[in-house]
């Protein structure tokens, strides 16, 4: 009887493992599905996942959105218990800019952070600065990239963000694989509005 528990111990974790990766396959089919969805119903060009199963490339998404070139995809960071999945929604800027802005939701951490000195640029309108930190250099590039259509999409999304405009880039990202379609163009909207913004720079 003593050498049965072993046995139904690596039967279970063999099992629990099967049902991991089914469930986590059928979600990526599920996402790969609203993705496919999205992209023909705003003309964006979907293009399926490649490459061997243990190192493959991301699902993505690319064309003109609002007039803006973007590109969206997924990135994995970390390994083991610390690998996580982001989303990112990216675009090329027609000329480089003149510094970096970055903006994330406040959260404990960076509360913490403004306390002991961490930069914190105020744009002037109150429900924004109430629920952002916004670092910029220089730091009157950030009231000229955030003007009101950005912060309004960036106020309408409903996922703890980091948008970050540098050089000739604009990127936001936020952490799961997005299955939720509103969430999606969401992204798609903050990214177009920045984008825009920065080329009148």
């Amino acid at each position: 009887m003593e050498n049965v528990w072993p046995v139904l111990v690596g039967i279970l974790i063999v099992g629990a493992s099967v049902v991991a990766i089914a469930f986590a396959a059928r979600h990526e089919r599920e996402r790969r599905r609203i993705w496919k969805g999205l992209a023909l119903a705003r003309g964006l060009d979907f293009r399926d996942a490649t490459g061997p199963w243990y190192r493959p490339t991301a699902a993505s998404m690319e064309g003109l959105h609002e007039g803006v070139e973007v590109r969206v995809d997924t990135h994995t960071t970390g390994s083991g218990k610390q690998k996580h999945t982001w989303t990112r929604v990216t675009t090329r800027l027609p000329r480089p800019l003149a510094g970096k802005v970055v903006v994330t939701r406040r959260n404990l951490f960076s509360s913490i952070g403004k306390l002991v000195g961490m930069q914190d640029v105020e744009v002037g309108a109150r429900e924004f600065d109430e629920q952002l930190i916004v670092q910029s250099q220089p730091e009157p590039l950030a009231r000229s990239v955030l003007v009101d259509d950005v912060r309004a999409a960036i106020l309408a999304f409903p996922r703890s963000l980091r948008l970050e405009c540098e050089g000739g880039e604009v990127r936001l990202r936020w952490l799961r694989a997005e299955r939720d379609k509103a969430v999606l163009e969401g992204g798609l909207r903050v990214v177009s509005a920045t984008a825009r913004a920065c080329a009148r720079t």
